[in-house]
């Protein structure tokens, strides 16, 4: 990684979760001392079960057990990795990160190297929108569009030149390397094999239109065709991926975006930029689109933090609907409700707002479908009503049902048998069984996975280390509370008095992970006075547990030895099973001690 652990270490305590999580949560006080509680920015809920600890400096969340420290915080939020987190916090913090190894320097130099290079790109295509003569006409056409200068000045759009030579020779002025020209996807060269030959601009003769990241730097163009230019086929020409742009964790306006998402508390998705532009235009500044690829699930994960509601617009085309459904488990497994707006006989928002106002479109909205109904209707479309079509129908959609939350669900069952003309509870009885019962069974709290002792045991390790130590010191054989070495790992670790951090970066099962994230949140299991009887009880029971265990072995050998006449051997075993029987006796005798 480069960055030493004692740097992350210094930006993780520096960094208070609190002031991190308030830019996206609000938070109130909870019972205990030093909790926060509010809506958690990872699911769906009404009632606050997301909890911020501001003294472990963690966050957890009781409803969909995502939980972590600040670093995770922000890289889920963000849509970001480790590393950008630890660099975005130590900028906050005005900690200098002087350990990167010298292959990190190099390759984030080339990153900060490539967003200025956008950055100059975008000013030279807004320049010569607007001060080049051929540009003239570019600016002519957005404005028959509507797009006034405030527009165009605020989503920095351009114009590159019909010359290639033009921007090559202005990007050469100002020393950018050709190597910088390339790996941003802006030039091309012209012969692959004979590179002195030199390079191409990738756009020309094109509206620009620039595509800003979250943090709102620019890290790619979308180019549209002059609509007199009859000899490029293209009608868009977007930037290749790079270093610093991957289509699919950018959404084109996002940046101009959020504070009317979080305020609205709805996203509305379109399909092109000059879509996302006659929204913002219009009133509605919460609108964004996806830069020339379907939605995927890095898209709908940075949008989970900021909104429980997304509105799509897909045109109804045979695209359009398969971008509609392949979207939909997407936003449900995030915990975000996909909903739909249709235009009426509009194709796109330019020309719906030619004739209707933003009231108009506010009353469309104020009947948008769930994009759960929109997919069935285009299912008994496609399939018919029959009894096999209406059975074939239920087995399409089971999946989707099985993420939504509950009350989501049993709502979406009402409407789905009201539809199809059958009972909702045989459609309930169709998810209970098979592959959906377990797929139900296994969302939720992830303590269920765990027996109910070793849940116990782990929360008595995280918050009283030092006093059960002494009596898990003392067992021989550390299998009987696990046979799995990551649990008995952890377990060492905490006895140790390893730190938090330092255990869960150990873990690799997730729901391990979440379990230990819920229980250190937790600390109501066992009030401190009785740590130490609650630790001899469960160690007992866990002893008792292993004693039945060997119990069952000795009398199977008995039975065995018996069945051969090996006499010497059975009364060697009868004695081994008055010893486990008088172990056994003891221990129960503890227990009754304990209560």
């Amino acid at each position: 990684m480069g960055i030493s652990s004692a740097v992350i270490d210094q930006i993780r305590q520096q960094s208070s979760i609190e002031d991190i999580v308030s830019q996206v949560v609000s938070l109130v006080p909870a019972r205990q001392n030093g909790k926060m509680k509010g809506l958690c920015p990872f699911h769906q809920e009404d009632t606050p079960s997301f909890t911020v600890d501001t003294i472990k400096n963690l966050f957890y969340c009781f409803g969909c057990q995502e939980g972590g420290d600040v670093f995770g915080f922000v890289q889920k939020t963000r849509g970001i990795g480790f590393i950008e987190a630890v660099r975005d916090l130590a900028n906050d913090c005005g900690i200098s990160l002087r350990e990167q190894t010298p292959e990190e320097v190099k390759r984030f130099k080339k990153i900060d190297s490539l967003y200025e290079v956008c950055q100059l790109a975008a000013d030279y295509f807004h320049r010569e929108l607007n001060l080049s003569a051929n540009g003239k006409k570019a600016k002519e056409y957005l404005e028959k569009r509507g797009l006034n200068d405030t527009v165009i000045r605020d989503f920095g759009l351009g114009y590159a030149s019909p010359s290639s030579d033009d921007f090559v020779n202005y990007m050469h002025r100002h020393q950018v390397d050709i190597q910088l020209l390339i790996d941003s996807g802006l030039a091309r060269y012209r012969d692959q094999k004979q590179q002195s030959k030199g390079v191409y601009a990738m756009f020309r003769n094109r509206l620009m239109i620039p595509i800003h990241n979250q943090r709102g730097k620019i890290v790619a163009f979308g180019g549209r065709r002059m609509p007199d230019d009859e000899r490029s086929p293209a009608k868009y020409i977007n930037s290749p991926e790079t270093a610093i742009y991957k289509k699919s964790q950018v959404l084109y306006g996002l940046s101009f975006a959020r504070a009317s998402i979080q305020r609205k508390k709805r996203v509305i998705i379109v399909e092109g930029y000059f879509d996302v532009i006659a929204m913002h235009m219009n009133g509605f500044k919460e609108a964004i689109a996806s830069c020339g690829t379907a939605l995927t699930p890095e898209h709908v994960k940075i949008l989970r933090p900021l909104t429980r509601r997304a509105v799509a617009m897909f045109d109804m085309d045979e695209a359009g609907i398969r971008a509609a459904e392949k979207s939909l488990p997407l936003f449900w497994k995030a915990g975000i409700e996909p909903l739909r707006v249709g235009l009426g006989d509009a194709k796109d928002p330019d020309e719906y707002f030619v004739n209707h106002s933003q009231e108009d479109f506010e009353a469309l909205l104020e009947k948008m479908e769930p994009l759960f109904i929109t997919k069935l209707n285009n299912l008994l479309s496609n399939i018919g009503d029959s009894p096999g079509a209406i059975q074939q129908i239920i087995e399409e959609v089971s999946d989707v049902l099985t993420q939504m939350p509950l009350v989501a669900r049993d709502a979406s069952i009402s409407l789905m048998a009201s539809r199809l003309g059958v009972m909702a509870s045989s459609i309930r009885s169709q998810l209970s069984s098979g592959t959906h019962r377990q797929q139900i069974q296994t969302q939720g709290d992830p303590e269920r996975l765990f027996s109910t002792r070793l849940v116990h045991l782990l929360w008595l390790l995280l918050h009283h280390p030092f006093k059960v130590r002494g009596y898990l010191e003392n067992i021989e054989d550390p299998s009987i509370f696990s046979n799995e070495q990551e649990i008995l790992l952890i377990m060492a670790m905490l006895m140790e008095g390893h730190s938090f951090d330092a255990v869960i970066s150990e873990v690799s099962s997730e729901h391990l992970r979440k379990l230990l994230f819920s229980l250190t949140m937790k600390d109501d299991i066992c009030a401190v006075e009785n740590v130490e009887l609650a630790t001899k009880e469960i160690i007992a029971r866990y002893q008792i547990d292993s004693l039945l265990g060997r119990l069952r072995n000795v009398q199977s050998e008995i039975a065995l030895f018996s069945s051969e006449n090996q006499f010497n051997l059975v009364k060697e075993k009868l004695s081994e099973l008055q010893d486990i029987r008088s172990q056994y006796e003891d221990l129960q005798k503890q227990i009754l001690k304990y209560k």
